[in-house]
C-alpha cells in the first residue's frame, strides 16, 4: 500500500508539471502573436490597427504643466496672417467724387499716383492697361488713362479717370472696388467707402484783360472752408485746357501772361472743389 501511495503522488506531481509547462508554452506563443515590441519608447501597432491603442497614445502626452506651447501660442512663420495686405505696396490713391454741375449732378471716378516722380510717364498707373470700378449696385465702369501736363500752370496729372455724364446722378452710398489690370492679370485691388456730399458753385463770374494777364472775379458760394479751393479753367477750341488753382478765401484771381492768341475765343468757368468732389457753373465766352 505504501508503494502504491508513493506512485500516486509521483503521478500527480508529474501531471501538474505537464499542465504548468503547457500554460507557459501557450502564453509565450500568445505573446508572439500579438507582437508587442517596445524599443526606445516606440510601440508597434497591434495587427489591424493603424495607430497604437488609445491608452498608449495618452501615455505619451506630457502633463499639461510641462507640455510644449501649442501652435496657437506661437504661430509658425509659414502661417499667413488673417489681416488683408496690399500687394504690391504702391503710391496710388483711388477716389469717388461728386459733380454738382449747373446741368445736373453726376459722378467722377479716378485714381491718382502720388507726386514724387521726376517724369510724366512713370509710376504704377502708367504700367496698367486697364482700370475698372465696380459700384455698390454691381455696375462696372472702365476708366480712361490720363497722363498730361497743364500747358499754363505746369500741373502734372498721372491718373485713370471717368467723368459721368451730366444728370447721371450722384454716386450711391457704399463700397466702390477699384481693380488695376496689367494685361489679363489683376495687379492691385483697392476699395473706397463713399457717402455722397456736394459743394455749391461760384456765380456772377466776370473777366477782363489787362495787358497779357487774365483777371477773373466771382461771387463765392456759401459754406467754403479752408479744406476747399477754386480753379479758374479755360477751354480752348483746340481741346487744350488751361487752369490755375486759387485759395478757398479768394473771390478773384490774376492769371499772368495768359497764353491765348489774339482774338482767340474760348470758354471759361470758375469751379469750387472740396476733398469729395466739385461744383461748376455754366461756362462763359471770352475773346482775347
Amino acid at each position: 500500500m505504501l508503494i502504491i501511495d508513493i506512485m500516486r503522488k509521483i503521478f500527480w506531481i508529474c501531471a501538474s508539471l505537464i499542465v504548468i509547462t503547457g500554460f507557459a508554452i501557450g502564453g509565450m506563443q500568445y505573446l508572439k502573436k500579438i507582437k508587442i515590441i517596445k524599443t526606445a519608447g516606440k510601440q508597434t501597432p497591434l495587427p489591424g490597427l493603424s495607430t497604437p491603442p488609445l491608452a498608449q497614445t495618452w501615455a505619451t502626452v506630457p502633463p499639461l504643466d510641462k507640455a510644449a506651447p501649442s501652435a496657437a501660442a506661437k504661430p509658425s512663420s509659414s502661417v499667413s496672417s488673417p489681416l488683408p495686405t496690399q500687394s504690391p505696396k504702391v503710391d496710388v490713391y483711388p477716389e469717388v467724387w461728386s459733380k454738382n454741375g449747373y446741368d445736373g449732378a453726376s459722378y467722377e471716378f479716378k485714381s491718382n499716383c502720388g507726386p514724387s516722380y521726376s517724369t510724366l510717364e512713370e509710376c504704377f498707373l502708367w504700367q496698367m492697361t486697364r482700370v475698372d470700378v465696380v459700384g455698390p449696385n454691381g455696375t462696372t465702369y472702365q476708366l480712361n488713362k490720363d497722363f498730361n501736363q497743364n500747358a499754363y500752370s505746369g500741373e502734372i496729372t498721372r491718373r485713370w479717370v471717368l467723368y459721368g455724364p451730366a444728370g447721371a446722378g450722384l454716386p450711391g452710398v457704399g463700397t466702390y472696388v477699384f481693380s488695376y489690370f496689367k494685361g489679363d492679370s489683376v495687379a492691385l485691388t483697392q476699395s473706397v467707402n463713399y457717402m455722397p456730399s456736394v459743394v455749391q458753385a461760384p456765380n456772377n463770374i466776370t473777366w477782363r484783360r489787362e495787358g497779357n494777364d487774365l483777371i477773373v472775379a466771382w461771387q463765392p458760394p456759401s459754406g467754403m472752408t479752408d479744406k476747399m479751393w477754386y480753379k479758374v479753367i479755360v477751354f480752348r477750341t483746340n481741346g487744350q485746357v488751361l487752369s490755375q488753382q486759387v485759395t478757398w478765401n479768394s473771390s478773384d484771381a490774376t492769371l499772368k501772361n495768359f497764353p491765348l492768341d489774339p482774338a482767340e475765343a474760348a470758354d471759361m468757368n470758375v469751379s469750387s472743389y472740396f476733398p469729395g468732389g466739385y461744383a461748376y457753373p455754366a461756362s462763359i465766352k471770352i475773346t482775347w
